[in-house]
């Protein structure tokens, strides 16, 4: 807009810096009796400079108007882009903290099963009701450990397969929608598995004692 108010003051100015010169030339050059009617083809003259002007002006306005949509289609496309690679790199990053979560839980899961094993030697012999307790907690710890495996394969493929494809509904990190994130079965059930077994198992030991 900046453009197009200098364009016009330059025209305005132009303008009257014509009219001015018009106004010398025809009453200088013109003699003291000459009638009215010799300053008739000076109108035409303005009318058609006016013209110009309106179309310099239209024209100065029109370039602007599509330099100006040309700045806002290419500024809302990058805002796109950076917005679509921020939500891509969030949901990496929530795909890589439940690989480590499985894999924690794996590793938690093994540990107090061979905890829970060398516990019982040193408490044997254990009482009928400790080995069936102890039992049902090796149970839900194998089940747990096993779910871990299959929840960390599943996240890995889907981080190396999947995330890149993800649905492009959301726009950024923050607003990422629920089906943009993994979700497996086997992820669902490995915290609660782990749970079941760490409990069971430590009270089959609190039973032998």
């Amino acid at each position: 807009m900046a453009l197009a108010f200098g364009t016009f003051l330059r025209a305005l100015n132009a303008v009257g810096t014509v009219a001015e010169a018009t106004k010398y030339f025809r009453g200088s050059g013109a003699p003291p009796d000459q009638s009215p009617s010799t300053t008739e083809p000076v109108e035409p003259l303005e009318t058609r400079l006016a013209s110009v002007l309106v179309a310099a002006l239209r024209e100065a306005f029109d370039r602007d108007r599509e330099r100006f949509d040309l700045e806002r289609d290419f500024h809302d496309a990058e805002v796109a882009r950076k917005e679509s690679v921020l939500r891509l790199e969030w949901i990496r990053q929530t795909g890589t903290g439940a690989v480590t979560h499985a894999r924690n839980l794996a590793l938690l899961s093994v540990s107090v099963w061979v905890a829970s094993v060398a516990a019982a030697g040193w408490l044997a012999p254990l009482a009928l009701p400790a080995k069936v307790t102890l039992g049902l907690g090796w149970v839900g710890l194998s089940a747990a450990i096993a779910a871990a495996f299959v929840a960390h394969q599943q996240l890995s493929v889907w981080l190396a397969h999947g995330a890149p494809s993800s649905s492009p509904a959301s726009t950024t990190s923050g607003a990422a929608a629920a089906h943009d994130l993994p979700s497996f079965p086997a992820q669902k059930a490995l915290p609660w598995l782990f749970l079941a077994g760490f409990v069971t198992t430590a009270l089959s030991l609190v039973l032998a004692l």
